[in-house]
Parts: structure tokens; C-alpha cells; sequence
């Protein structure tokens, strides 16, 4: 009885790890400028959440978005307007998105 009852504690456990497992997309892409030059340290985050990073030197940035829901990314940057971006996207699915932001008006 007691080897049961161990072995249902276990199959519980697995089985409860996989329902609550996070669904996730990833996203990647590069922001330029109007001359095509990336831009380094744009912010990227995903509105309404804590999910977010910020471009490297060449303008390249990767992101892990929750899969399954409306998600929208802002892409911001000091001097320029920012662009917001709209999509859902399925579990383990990758989409690459880049960005052209333009200058503010002065």
C-alpha cells in the first residue's frame, strides 16, 4: 500500500508540472533608423507587463513573449516616436519582427 500511495504522489507531482508549465513564443528582430543603421539600447517590452529588453550595438534584440494571448510590443527609443506592434502567437512558435523607427518632429 505504501508503494501505491508513493507512486501517486509522484504521478501527481509530473502531471501538475506540466499543466502549469508557462506557454512561450519567442521573438527576435533588429530596429533601425530611417537610414537602416541599428540602434542600440531601444527598449522592447511587451505593454501591460514586467516582459521586456533592450537592443545590443547593432540593433538586435530576442524576447521570450507569453504564447497563446494578445500581446503588444512597444518599441521605444529617446528622439524617436514609438512604434507599437500587435500579435498572438503559438506555443514555441518563433516569429522575427524588425522595426524602423522615425524620428520625432521638432
Amino acid at each position: 500500500m505504501p508503494k501505491r500511495f508513493a507512486a501517486l504522489i509522484i504521478v501527481f507531482i509530473l502531471s501538475t508540472n506540466v499543466v502549469l508549465a508557462q506557454q512561450i513564443a519567442y521573438l527576435k528582430g533588429k530596429v533601425t533608423n530611417a537610414k537602416g543603421k541599428g540602434l542600440d539600447a531601444v527598449t522592447v517590452a511587451v505593454v501591460g507587463t514586467s516582459i521586456g529588453t533592450s537592443t545590443d550595438r547593432k540593433g538586435i534584440y530576442q524576447l521570450e513573449v507569453p504564447a497563446g494571448a494578445e500581446v503588444t510590443l512597444a518599441f521605444s527609443f529617446v528622439g524617436f516616436e514609438t512604434q507599437m506592434q500587435t500579435m498572438t502567437l503559438l506555443n514555441g512558435e518563433a516569429k522575427e519582427i524588425d522595426i524602423q523607427l522615425k524620428e520625432e518632429a521638432k
